[in-house]
């Protein structure tokens, strides 16, 4: 049975890899027919549970991916009717006077819409679609409310860069079909009251009367909703890798599943006749499994808290049936029940992170007691934790916490002996005493006040960022599991050297006098990186908005980190509007920059101007704009052009400059092969002359898919589609890839890169 479990979990976890198809609905039920016929033969069962596994993730996988909103709902107006799935989560919004919220919505009834265009004449939203909506300016919602929406949705859609985080596979994790945002609407049905809403409606208002400064993360320790905590916060415990035990966690279902044990036990030494019938032991795990199990349902807790119910419920069954059971096939068996249950969780980062964690303590505590040497306590641990994770950490998130270790050897202790047994104590007396609960609460808040300051502290460490190769951290799991289970010394050299191979950064793969364009997809915005063989720039950092979310954080730095040298040479901001300049300070924060410059005179960097050039590797960088001394009519006619050159090929990055400036260039102007259209495609720009004498083969737009500014405009598309040029539009094709061996050829990271998730491709 062992090794059919091992198949059907290595089956289902394949679909992760972005490289495998997702096949038809007759394929699986052949693929399934033929896995049932070979479990007949005992020889193949590791041959048939993988292919069973496969099988029903591949069904799994396209049934999300099939149900996603058709591509022609894009652009208009939707009446809906929604039922409210979940708290909605506050949006930051500080230039709106009333709450923002963001919620899942499941779409009870929808109007079809006549269509004049496309192979179908009406354009539906199926029943039983779940969205991920927004409401800015919203009136009060709760989970469970009914409500008619005008609603503007689109199917799933998120930017596309060889660094990031990837929103489109985290909606298929999520079973999410689409997302959009509410316009108005009118309240159908109020939410049906049930125990669950009164008891967290309870705690909110204990926790509020209170006045307690870390209210938020108490709220979200008993029922999973991270809500209530603060951008501060949440930013505190993510540079120290902590964020784990600010949610429902394995660690919080552990410690629950316990003190049911004990609670069960004790309710039956209470009562002596009791123990006739049903032992102490069987008792306190029966309790175990009853209490951690509501916890769970009553949180809906992610992968960690099931996976820790699962492993927890096996343990008190060998305990009640008085057997003995291997943890490796406790953690087994929790594998792939979360698997089969919900196949697209291989999606999720989470995922991987709770069975890596446990694995890796598995065979910490499996070579510890080989080798004969006790337990030496809470560093041990956290170190080989941080030897097994951090590989994943690399490449699943790009970022690793320096003070990682420290933090969780401080937090650790304080969270799980303190703090979180006296949240979840209070909270079960809440009901009956109160004033009890709310004592206990003080006592946490206090724990925790003391731990958010020391967490202050050490979020001021700087923080690794790395983009691990998928296969150099796979390897570096396997070289860490095997140091853990206690490798002999000769061999551990070699396991290290291995372990090591996920800080490898990624060969540009440019020889001398060869230079790479690589447009990234920010949106309504504009970031370049240009590589040599040797030497890195980075022209324009991306957008930033009044919410916080910072394009310069999301994908410049992944994307640098994910492609090449984690440095660079020279950063260039061709203006100030925020749509070029706005994620420039999380660039220097954290990635070492030699020299910035600038379209206007600033402390700490250059003014860029007409002449000023220099040589790398073979290539030429030189300003062709702005010229000394002649004012700009504009900041953006005042941007920096820059033009790469390497005595064979030419590339020209315009900024936002308009047709006015464009005639100066033309004064000196020679063909170039690579142009990126000035100013994102808007018709102020890409004159008729400029786009004819310059007569760029290749053109890249960088603007947003669906923009509100029309960009690039048809105009102008019209003009380089005259001159037969090759035109790309980053918010259509992904991060764009130009390489001057290969003038002709563009990768588009959407479609040439994408994975079978992707939309678009």
């Amino acid at each position: 049975m062992r090794i059919w479990l091992l198949g059907l979990v290595v089956g289902l976890v394949t679909l992760a890899l972005p490289v495998l198809p997702v096949l038809s609905f007759a394929v699986h039920g052949g693929i399934a027919a033929a896995g049932c016929l070979l479990l007949l033969s005992r020889r193949l069962l590791a041959i048939s549970g993988l292919l069973l596994g496969f099988a029903w993730g591949a069904y799994s996988n396209t049934a999300v991916l099939d149900a996603r909103l058709p591509q022609c709902v894009t652009g208009s107006d939707r009446q809906l009717v929604v039922e409210i799935l979940d708290d909605p989560q506050p949006i930051a919004n500080p230039s709106a006077s009333t709450a923002s919220v963001r919620f899942r919505a499941l779409v009870l009834d929808a109007a079809p819409v006549q269509i004049l265009k496309g192979p179908q004449s009406v354009c539906r939203i199926v029943k039983g679609t779940q969205l991920r909506l927004a409401w800015y300016r919203s009136p009060p919602l709760q989970r469970g409310q009914r409500w008619t929406v005008s609603a503007r949705v689109k199917p799933p859609w998120g930017y596309q860069n060889p660094g990031g985080f990837d929103f489109e596979r985290w909606l298929l994790s999520e079973r999410l079909q689409g997302t959009g945002y509410v316009l108005e609407g009118s309240l159908l049905e109020l939410a049906k009251p049930s125990a669950q809403g009164s008891f967290r409606a309870r705690l909110r208002d204990a926790l509020s009367a209170g006045h307690l400064a870390a209210g938020g993360v108490l709220y979200a320790l008993v029922s999973g909703d991270g809500s209530r905590l603060s951008a501060e916060q949440w930013q505190r415990f993510r540079a120290t890798g902590t964020i784990h035990l600010m949610v429902v966690s394995g660690l919080h279902v552990g410690l629950v599943a316990g003190l049911g044990y004990l609670l069960g036990g004790w309710l039956v030494r209470a009562v002596p006749p009791l123990l006739l019938w049903l032992p102490a032991r069987r008792a306190g795990a029966l309790g175990g499994m009853v209490v951690a199990g509501c916890f769970v349902v009553f949180t809906g807790s992610g992968v960690p808290g099931v996976r820790a119910l699962c492993m927890s419920c096996m343990a008190f069954l060998a305990v009640m049936c008085g057997r003995r059971i291997r943890i490796s096939d406790t953690l087994l068996v929790a594998l792939a029940t979360v698997l089969l249950f919900d196949p697209v969780v291989v999606h999720q980062k989470g995922f991987w992170l709770s069975f890596c964690a446990v694995t890796v303590l598995v065979a910490f505590f499996a070579g510890r007691h080989q080798r004969g040497v006790a337990w030496h306590g809470l560093w041990s641990t956290q170190l080989a934790l941080c030897i097994g994770l951090t590989p994943m950490l690399a490449a699943l998130h790009g970022q690793i916490p320096v003070v990682g270790v420290l933090a969780n050897m401080l937090a650790v202790p304080v969270m799980s002996v303190v703090v979180i047994p006296l949240v979840l104590i209070s909270a079960v007396l809440l009901v009956p005493t109160p004033e009890l609960a709310g004592f206990g609460f003080y006592l946490a808040d206090g724990a925790m006040r003391w731990l958010l300051q020391l967490l202050g502290i050490l979020a001021g460490f700087p923080t690794l960022n790395i983009v691990a190769l998928p296969w150099f951290a796979a390897v570096a799991l396997a070289s860490a599991m095997l140091l853990l289970l206690g490798a002999s010394w000769r061999n551990q050299v070699l396991l290290w050297l291995l372990w090591l191979c996920w800080w490898l950064p990624r060969d540009v793969g440019l020889i001398e006098g060869e230079f790479r364009v690589t447009a990234l997809d920010v949106g309504q915005g504009s970031s370049i990186l240009v590589d040599t063989s040797n030497h890195r720039l980075l022209f324009d950092a991306g957008p930033s908005y009044p919410s916080g979310f910072d394009l310069g954080a999301a994908v410049v730095v992944p994307s640098i980190a994910a492609t090449g040298a984690r440095r660079l040479d020279v950063m260039v901001l061709s203006h100030s509007d925020l749509d070029h300049h706005g994620g420039a300070q999380s660039v220097l924060d954290a990635v070492p920059v030699a020299r910035v410059f600038k379209s206007v005179p600033d402390p700490g960097s250059e003014r860029c101007r007409a002449g000023v050039s220099w040589i790398w590797d073979g290539v030429t960088f030189r300003f062709l704009s702005p010229s000394v001394g002649l004012p700009a009519r504009s900041d953006n006619d005042g941007s920096c052009v820059l033009e790469i050159n390497n005595a064979r090929e030419r590339a020209l990055l315009p900024g936002d400059i308009s047709a006015v400036v464009e005639r100066k260039l033309l004064r000196e102007a020679n063909a170039v092969r690579l142009l990126f259209a000035p100013h994102h495609g808007s018709n102020t720009s890409s004159s008729n002359a400029f786009v004819r004498i310059l007569n760029p083969d290749v053109v890249f737009v960088s603007a947003g898919k669906d923009n509100r500014y029309n960009h690039p405009h048809e105009a102008v598309v019209r003009r380089y589609r005259t001159i037969d040029a090759d035109l790309h539009i980053t918010g259509e094709d992904g991060a764009l890839i130009w390489e001057s061996r290969r003038p002709l050829v563009v990768q588009r990271y959407r479609i040439d890169r994408g994975a079978y998730w992707t939309s678009g491709r």
